[in-house]
């Protein structure tokens, strides 16, 4: 817990003063140079200390750069984009932290670049200090320095071979960018097939609706040349029934004209027959104007029930239309809509209109009142002209002197019932000539039905028709909303294009600053190459010194140099506990983050698995990575490229 304490303090606040230290002592030994031998190793254990607490403190910096590391991995593992405002909040948490992230990087740099030239500095006055040193514990010092300078350059070349690592890791990357970018380009151009697939059905939907206008609109027009004829047809069954009225009227006046001159002037029994035949006559007549009276209400009742139905058909249009207007305000429903849209169809479709229209032939039977009616009249005048002869027969002899008068007038009635015998059979061919007008009625009305027929089977197709019109209305609003996104996804997909092609031109940048590291590792090399021809200089110098120190002291203190001994043996242990630690930590760190890699991988594969179904890019098994410590930054308007201390290569 307490070297954790210690690592999570920020970096410059313990790097600096030491620097400060470092140059006041620099500054004090130029200015006094050579001294005394006990001076000297005070400094060298304090130089020795300084540079031991620099290079614990660079150990720090690497622990917190791999956990900042793990940190940003973890994050990004269990980021989870679920709306657009938590994505935004997201990316500017994550443009805060490669903000932080580049000043602290550039911090980093700047201190390792101070503690390089120091160490450089440090190393220099370490050589002139085993000049001018001449017992062995001194020479021991520099040694260990001198070792723990090896150890230094060890983990440098290390480091600048994972740098090649990475450069091999890069290209690959860069390979798997250009076969996303042909594989995006091959949806790309799938995507456009579809838009212009969608654009030709939406044409033959026009077409097909324009032509559907048009044939209602020749069915309208057909259905108001019906009314046109249907209403002359009217005009001409009243004027029918006008003359016919005229015509009944002047039976009736003949009928009784006959009666008031020849009632006394005919024999009781041919007055009788007479009366009898008009009467039946007359009964014939009123059943014709009965039947046509009920063959009128007939009409009435079924051109009322056609108005009603008519009331119901504008009733349906405007229940239609209202409809229309619940479609366009509840857009978002439109499952829910679709089955209130087809169950109002079916309800429209399953109704039979011709169930409402009575049969035409059904004639109301109303004979038996009119036979009852006559019957009725007959037996009036079958009592009262009883009642006359019995008057008659009283008044016999009174009436016979009056025979003679009578016979003479017989031969008058005679002629006169001749004339009205004529006047009877011209009265029988006006009758029949007004069948005939009532059998040209009677086709006039069929010809009426047939009409309504028709009309309403026409109304049913215009139904048919406008369901049918609905029905397209709405596949083209579907069409269109198909339209629409593949309009996105074109776009989405030209925007992810841009990020590549963006992302691509970033990698190539970063990679031409990248080779700028060749010469830094080449004067590396050199240097490191000077340090070794010193080492060994300072070796063989080394054993000159002890050996002549050895001639000169004797090796007389032999408690002293016991005590040295000890000294440098534990602290050359405790050195490799530290350093056994640290690769511990190490190798747990580099194992997590074999582990965090493994499983991108599989979430990658899934990605890619998505990708090769055409299922488009999945937000939700996307592997967003942050940049950790140590690593290169590109940014671009529709993804983020990030490059880890590995080499490795997200996009975000």
């Amino acid at each position: 817990m307490t070297e954790e304490r210690k690592v999570r303090r920020p970096f410059g606040e313990r790097m600096l003063p030491n620097q400060d230290v470092n140059n006041k002592h620099l500054k004090e030994h130029r200015m006094r140079g050579i001294v005394a031998q006990d001076d000297t190793k005070d400094y060298v254990k304090s130089l020795e200390k300084h540079l031991f607490e620099a290079k614990h403190q660079l150990e720090r910096a690497k622990a917190k750069i791999e956990r900042r590391d793990k940190t940003i991995k973890e994050l990004s593992r269990t980021q989870q984009p679920s709306t657009d405002s938590k994505v935004s909040v997201l990316e500017r948490k994550l443009e805060d932290l490669t903000n932080k992230y580049s000043a602290s990087k550039a911090k980093y740099q700047d201190q390792l670049g101070d503690l390089e030239l120091q160490n450089m500095e440090l190393q220099e006055k370490l050589d002139i200090l085993q000049l001018s040193h001449l017992s062995q514990n001194e020479l021991d010092l520099p040694r260990k320095r001198h070792t723990q300078t090896l150890v230094d350059f060890d983990a440098l070349r290390m480091m600048l071979s994972g740098e090649k690592s990475k450069e091999v890791v890069q290209k690959d990357e860069d390979r798997a960018l250009e076969r996303e970018r042909i594989k995006w380009e091959g949806e790309r151009s799938r995507m456009e097939r579809r838009i212009e697939e969608l654009k030709e059905s939406k044409e033959r939907s026009e077409k097909k609706r324009e032509m559907l206008k048009l044939e209602v609109g020749e069915l309208k027009n057909h259905a108001e040349l019906s009314l046109k004829q249907i209403k002359a047809l009217k005009e001409e069954v009243k004027q029918l029934k006008a003359a016919n009225d005229g015509l009944e009227e002047i039976i009736e006046a003949c009928a009784v004209a006959y009666c008031a001159l020849h009632r006394d002037a005919v024999h009781a029994e041919e007055y009788r027959v007479l009366e009898q035949s008009y009467l039946e006559m007359k009964s014939e007549l009123w059943r014709w104007k009965l039947k046509n009276e009920t063959d009128a209400l007939d009409f009435e009742r079924k051109r009322a029930e056609t108005r009603e139905l008519q009331e119901r058909l504008k009733a349906a249009e405007d229940e239609r239309r209202v409809l229309k207007e619940i479609v366009n305000e509840i857009k978002d429903d439109r499952q829910a809509l679709r089955d209130e849209i087809r169950k109002f169809a079916l309800s429209i479709g399953n109704r039979n209109l011709l169930d409402f229209v009575p049969d035409p032939l059904e004639v109301t039977q109303t004979s038996q009142d009119v036979l009852n009616a006559t019957l009725n009249h007959i037996n009036l005048s079958s009592s009262y002209y009883i009642q006359q002869i019995g008057t008659l027969n009283s008044v016999n002899d009174s009436l016979t002197s009056k025979l003679s008068s009578t016979i003479s007038n017989l031969y008058t009635c005679q002629s006169t019932l001749a004339n009205l015998r004529r006047e009877h059979s011209d009265l029988e061919t006006r009758h029949a000539a007004l069948d005939k007008a009532h059998e040209h009625c009677d086709g006039v009305r069929e010809e009426l039905l047939a009409t309504e027929k028709e009309c309403m089977f026409r109304e049913q197709k215009i139904e048919g028709l406008e369901e049918e019109l609905q029905r397209m209305k709405i596949k083209s609003r579907d069409d269109a909303e198909k339209v629409k996104i593949a309009n996105e996804l074109v776009v989405r997909a030209k925007s992810a294009e841009q990020a590549l092609d963006e992302e691509i031109r970033h990698l190539r940048e970063a990679y031409i600053e990248a080779s700028q590291y060749q010469e830094l590792y080449n004067d590396l090399q050199e240097q490191h190459g000077m340090v070794l021809a010193r080492e060994a200089a300072a070796t063989e110098e080394a054993k000159r010194l002890a050996a002549h120190n050895a001639e000169l002291a004797g090796h007389s203190n032999e408690v002293q140099k016991i005590s040295y001994v000890e000294g440098a043996r534990r602290e050359m242990t405790l050195v490799k506990q530290e350093l056994a630690t640290t690769r511990h930590l190490l190798n747990n760190a580099n194992d997590k983050i074999q582990t965090l890699e493994n499983e991108i991988a599989a979430y990658k594969s899934v990605d890619a698995g998505l990708d090769g179904l055409g299922l488009g890019i999945s937000t939700r098994t996307r592997v967003v990575r942050r940049q950790p410590e140590g690593g290169r930054l590109t940014a671009s308007k529709a993804g983020r490229a990030i490059t880890d201390l590995d080499g490795r290569h997200w996009i975000s």
